[in-house]
């Protein structure tokens, strides 16, 4: 059995053992939240077309960086799903909901 990956030690001369994380500044800051997020779900919806499209035509150089784009898509789907209270339709910052 594995260890979670937030257990895992962090190896900075392998490749691939990167923490894990959002990196907030490569994120932009969204004022419509719905359309963010529908934007990065039909981006998803494409890239995982075009990653099984590579794979069955073997070109692997094209699936890796397809699946890339895909990490960089579902940390900013993350993202947006969790800074977003849906009980006032509101940023967290912003959130006027009780608290408690």
């Amino acid at each position: 059995m594995s260890r979670p990956a937030s257990l895992r030690a962090f190896h900075l001369g392998k490749q691939g053992g990167q923490k894990l994380g959002l990196d907030l500044d490569k994120l932009e800051t969204s004022y419509n939240h719905n359309q963010r997020l529908q934007q990065v779900q039909d981006n998803l919806r494409f890239l995982r077309d075009e990653l099984s499209q590579a794979e069955r035509e073997g070109r692997w150089a094209k699936a890796r960086k397809a699946r890339r784009y895909i990490n960089q898509e579902l940390e900013v789907e993350l993202w947006l799903r969790s800074s977003w209270c849906y009980g006032c339709l509101n940023v967290l910052h912003n959130c006027n909901c009780k608290k408690g």
